[in-house]
């Protein structure tokens, strides 16, 4: 679903990682930080050690995978005999890794200097664009914090990722960032909390699109800066939560 006439649909990979509080990179030819130099190739390829990433993530190590298919796959005889396409068919994609992983703990995490890497590593790429003259990039922050926070929380977690939230948003760059699943109503994970982020919670993929998915946390509107959208997404017949 990432090939277009042969071609690969992904014209831009990088990895931030770590190397501290057990936790491990998986950036190739990593430097002393744990990050791949740029312009490594594949790079934003996911993490090689398939058994040890299933332990880890619970058997969803390829949720960053499945959500670039959704965004932007194309439709191929080899994926669920060619039913399956993405949104937006002929985008192309940008792979930025950022996790890091413990195999003596099965856990894995991204710490907040990575994910501010990984989005200075996009706003680098949008150049001088302006809202009036953006440049053609969205990104997609498919993950969440376990805590949540009921209001704009830049205060409570990163000013800095507040402030390149809204430097992408002025490049006209959206930045959309999952609500989390933690079954919590009064709350959001960060960095949907984030002030300048898009909210997207998910609801049932069942072309109607009134019913919040179980997992899918979502909060009073009114405790932040900018709204909360809802996708297609969770429970049952579904592509996969957000």
């Amino acid at each position: 679903m990432f090939l277009f006439n042969g071609t690969t649909k992904v014209v831009g990979e990088d990895c931030f990682g770590s190397n501290s509080g057990g936790f491990k990179s998986i950036c190739p030819n990593k430097d002393l930080f744990g990050d791949s130099p740029a312009g490594t190739p594949n790079a934003g390829e996911p993490n090689s050690d398939l058994i040890g990433c299933q332990l880890i993530d619970q058997q969803r190590c390829g949720h960053g995978t499945l959500m670039a298919s959704v965004a932007a796959g194309r439709a191929s005889p080899n994926v669920a005999s060619g039913i399956l396409q993405g949104v937006a068919p002929d985008a192309q994609l940008i792979s930025i890794n950022i996790f890091s992983y413990d195999r003596i703990k099965n856990k894995k995490t991204y710490y907040l200097n990575d994910l501010e890497k990984g989005l200075s590593s996009v706003l680098l790429r949008a150049g001088g664009a302006t809202p009036t003259s953006p440049a053609a990039l969205v990104v997609n922050l498919s993950i969440g914090t376990v805590a949540s926070y009921p209001s704009d929380c830049d205060a409570n977690v990163s000013i800095a990722i507040r402030n390149l939230i809204r430097q992408l948003r002025t490049a006209g760059v959206p930045v959309i960032a999952s609500t989390g699943n933690y079954q919590i109503q009064t709350a959001l994970s960060h960095p949907a909390c984030s002030e300048y982020s898009i909210k997207a919670a998910s609801v049932l993929n069942d072309e109607i699109g009134y019913t919040l998915a179980t997992k899918s946390n979502i909060a009073a509107l009114s405790q932040y800066t900018y709204p909360i959208f809802l996708a297609p997404g969770g429970d049952g017949n579904t592509i996969g939560n957000l």
